[in-house]
């Protein structure tokens, strides 16, 4: 079974964490860059971006949009911190 939102969602979060902690005014990920982390074996790309875009919060940005398909491997987001 592959990772679920929470999953991810706490990934992000840990990911922001240590991005501030290192003095980063935002933290840049992609689809791909979180399903690698996670490594679950099983594709779950919708779960992923599903959770990328819960995590964003205001001033929070899209900044890679794939042109073919909304839910993509290079889909791009900016988290600031």
């Amino acid at each position: 079974m592959g990772a679920k939102i929470t999953d991810y969602k706490s990934l992000i979060e840990n990911l922001k964490t240590t991005a501030a902690q290192a003095g980063d005014s935002y933290l840049e990920c992609s689809a791909k860059e979180l399903m690698g982390k996670l490594n679950e074996g099983n594709a779950t790309l919708i779960t992923c971006c599903s959770a990328m875009r819960q995590c964003m919060l205001s001033g929070d940005e899209m900044i890679v949009v794939p042109t073919v398909v909304f839910q993509n491997l290079e889909n791009k987001y900016r988290f600031y911190l």
